[in-house]
This record gives C-alpha cells, sequence and structure tokens, in this order.
C-alpha cells in the first residue's frame, strides 16, 4: 500500500462503494494515522495506443477528525463492505468523486498530490466536500 495518508499506514477497508471489473471505489481507514482514504480506480480498455493509460487511480485524504465523524456518520449504513447497497449513504457517495479531482496516475505507487477532502450529511445520505 503506497503511503497516501502517512509515512507508516495501517489501511483497512471502512466503505466499498463500487467494485466490479472495471475498477473500484472504497474508503479505507488508517489505524496508524486515525484518518482516512478514498480510492478510486478505473481500468479502461479503450486503445489508445499506450497499455499504461488503461490503469488509472486517483486518491483523496481525510484528517484524523474527518475520518472519526466519517466513521460515525456511516453507522446509519446496514452493509459497509457491500459494494451493492442500496443505502442512502453508498448511494449518495457512490454518485459523485470527492473535489478537487487530483492527477489521475498509472499506479498506486506514483507520488502525487493527495489533496484532503471531507464530507458533509443530509439526513443518512452523506456528500463529499472540499476542505
Amino acid at each position: 500500500m503506497p503511503a497516501r495518508c502517512c509515512e507508516a499506514p495501517e489501511p483497512a477497508p471502512l466503505l466499498v462503494l463500487t467494485n466490479d471489473r472495471s475498477g473500484h471505489y472504497r474508503v479505507e481507514s488508517c489505524a496508524s494515522c486515525g484518518g482516512a482514504l478514498i480510492e478510486h480506480y478505473s481500468f479502461d480498455d479503450w486503445d489508445t495506443g499506450n497499455p499504461a493509460d488503461f490503469n488509472m487511480y486517483w486518491w483523496w485524504r481525510m484528517d484524523a477528525p474527518d475520518a472519526a465523524s466519517f466513521r460515525q456518520a456511516i453507522t446509519v449504513c446496514p452493509a459497509p463492505l457491500d459494494p451493492t447497497c442500496g443505502c442512502p449513504v453508498h448511494t449518495s457517495l457512490r454518485a459523485t468523486t470527492p473535489a478537487p479531482l487530483p492527477p489521475a496516475v498509472e499506479t498506486p505507487y506514483e507520488d502525487a498530490e493527495v489533496p484532503q477532502t471531507t464530507f458533509e450529511t443530509d439526513g443518512d445520505a452523506l456528500h463529499w466536500r472540499p476542505c
């Protein structure tokens, strides 16, 4: 796992939004720093002539206080690790990605800016909000 949230990350799945043949979109909690990492991976096999274009990763991070609030906010979800869950948490977060959109990288090990994000609640629904 690349160091995206801290120097010694200990990630664990917290919320899986999508997970299929074309990619995944998930939130991981870091036991080391208490923060969270949002990862969006897309596999696009449209032939651009450059196989490196097939795999694209985008990352965002939440600091420890926001991640703690996020963990509390998703307790209304009956199945946080089920990407097919239709609860308001999954439905609302799956509909968008955090802003701003960082530059995509070809592998999770490349150095790239990892913007900070947070969320806001609207009833049981959650929405990404830039810091």
